[in-house]
């Protein structure tokens, strides 16, 4: 990357969270000073404030795509990986882990003498580097750092190599996913409920301010030595996608709330294994998934890992609102707004309380679940 680039990377920061009248007064003093520094600096600067369609529901083909990618298969496959070795501020890249929307993840370890130390490192895809991919890069960056929940992953460091391209390092979670957790410990069905409000509430948060998940799924919702839930696995918006490999699309007016219901349609397919054990698969090809359903030829197996007798035990306890509450959040249209009305409902649920905000769609989504 050239100087000019790299040059205006290291403004990118100081600019980026100005007050809207401060950044105008700085930028024309720059375009004055230095027009074409000012001009690779806007350009990164209207990158960071672009929305794209594919920060919402991605395309069927798209989303195969990515579970390529996203496989150890697939992250595994390059022994050549240049960034293997590599020093990136205090750290040395040792291997890749997976890659994700947009970035390639490495497990890295801390080369300046001063204390041992290991992270994940998230640098942005090999495919992904023109000016625009960088600056959404590091929008997503910034609001990531920012983030502070005990339920999601801690970012330790930050920075850009020494081709221009930015990296965020986090900690790295030792733990299990959240449902081969729940089934090793044989948690109850009300236990692993508390554990999907929790994840409601990481994920309320993050969406408060600004960040969408983008790859909500069991694997990116680890339970560390502790028995506490954390988040990990961010993926990157589309405009850090697009490029030679992505096509992005005109933004929808609605895309914030697209991409908000995606995530709580994700964590409801987890919520809908991580109670019945089976996947959310409908029994017909115009019905909804029905954990009732699910469960007619389940192995007695997975009652016994939520430590009940048999099936009939299980479909007790997670019939009446418990089913609706997740079908409901599986619901591509009348769903949850958000992931707070989701993890309110839940906890309803939790406190032995009815659901009565609207009957008439509680009484639809019963019918159609067949409880």
């Amino acid at each position: 990357m050239d100087e000019l680039k790299l040059r205006a990377l290291d403004l990118f920061d100081d600019y980026v969270d100005l007050p809207a009248a401060q950044r105008a007064q700085w930028l024309q003093s720059l375009r004055h000073a230095n027009p074409r520094l000012h001009g690779a600096l806007a350009h990164l600067l209207r990158a960071d404030g672009c929305h794209h369609a594919l920060d919402d529901e991605l395309p069927s083909g798209l989303v195969a795509h990515l579970a390529v990618l996203a496989s150890p298969e697939h992250a595994n496959a390059d022994p050549a990986d240049p960034r293997i070795g590599e020093r990136l501020g205090a750290w040395r890249i040792d291997h890749a882990l997976a890659d994700g929307c947009g970035s390639r993840r490495y497990l890295a370890y801390r080369d300046d003498g001063r204390y041992r130390q290991q992270v994940v490192l998230d640098c942005l895809h090999p495919r992904l580097r023109e000016p625009h991919a960088i600056g959404a890069f590091l929008s997503e960056r910034r609001r990531l750092v920012a983030l502070r929940h005990p339920g999601i992953v801690t970012t330790l460091d930050a920075g850009i190599d020494g081709d221009g391209h930015p990296w965020l390092a986090t900690r790295p979670v030792d733990g299990q996913a959240i449902d081969a957790w729940c089934d090793a410990h044989r948690l109850p069905v009300a236990q692993r409920v508390e554990l999907l409000i929790r994840a409601c509430d990481a994920l309320a948060y993050a969406h408060a301010h600004g960040v969408r998940h983008r790859q909500v799924a069991a694997c990116n919702l680890l339970m560390d030595e502790t028995g506490q839930l954390q988040l990990i696995g961010f993926g990157l918006p589309a405009a850090a996608r697009s490029g030679s490999l992505f096509d992005a699309e005109p933004t929808p007016p609605d895309a914030d709330r697209i991409a908000i219901g995606a995530d709580v349609r994700a964590l409801a397919a987890v919520a809908f294994r991580l109670l019945c054990g089976r996947a959310p698969l409908p029994a017909k090809p115009d019905a909804a998934p029905s954990m009732a359903l699910a469960l007619i030829d389940a192995p007695i197996g997975i009652a016994q890992r939520r430590s009940l007798d048999d099936n009939r035990a299980l479909a007790r306890a997670l019939g009446g609102d418990l089913a609706a509450i997740v079908g409901r959040a599986m619901a591509s249209r009348g769903g949850y707004a958000d992931m707070v009305a989701f993890a309110d409902d839940l906890r309803l649920w939790q406190a032995g309380r009815p659901i009565a905000r609207d009957r008439g769609w509680l009484v639809r989504l019963r019918q159609a679940l067949h409880l």
